[in-house]
């Protein structure tokens, strides 16, 4: 059940809504039903009640008590939230090929903008794909550089390694960053 409360009275009762949803799915009788609400915005004279249990969101019209569930697609939705003020942020590490990262929590990253101020951070891992996505950065934040710390092993010999780099790439949607490891030079007499 929605309650309502009357804020010149203080008077709390039950809000029943109509259901007004012509688009109904299979076998559903009244979309005004909840199964488990789990986050609730309000927006105007809308109340957005998204449900957790079958991953829809309703709107309710506050006004009217009118209930209509929302429909979308969330590859749209998360393509959308991106394009609204960020853009992600990618990592490739490059080593060579007799090295590669310390098992577990290999080191720490960094993106700062030209005053030296942290944007963002995480933790490097070992198990990472050949191109990670770090994080979502505003686009609004000028981006200056990456620093990171890292542990590159070759067989039982470890070594930290610290650096920063550069953007490779940069366009409105994404940040590229890449980490190349050359080769130490051997000391053979």
């Amino acid at each position: 059940k929605l309650k309502r409360v009357d804020m010149n009275t203080h008077v709390c009762s039950s809000y029943f809504v109509t259901d007004i949803d012509t688009k109904k799915q299979r076998g559903e009788l009244n979309s005004a039903k909840f199964n488990e609400p789990q986050g609730l915005t309000i927006f105007d004279h809308f109340m957005f009640i998204a449900d957790k249990n079958n991953s829809h969101i309703k709107r309710i019209d506050l006004d009217h008590g009118t209930v209509i569930r929302c429909r979308f697609d969330l590859s749209e939705t998360l393509n959308e939230e991106r394009s609204f003020g960020s853009k992600q942020a990618y990592l490739a590490i490059l080593l060579p090929d007799t090295f590669q990262l310390r098992d577990g929590n290999t080191g720490t990253w960094t993106i700062e903008d030209q005053d030296g101020f942290k944007i963002c951070d995480g933790e490097l891992t070992r198990y990472m794909s050949d191109q990670m996505l770090l994080d979502y950065i505003p686009r609004d934040k000028q981006v200056a550089h990456l620093k990171y710390e890292l542990v590159i092993c070759e067989d039982d010999k470890c070594t930290m390694m610290n650096g920063e780099v550069q953007p490779v790439n940069e366009t409105d949607s994404i940040i590229e960053f890449v980490i190349k490891i050359n080769q130490p030079e051997s000391n053979t007499n």
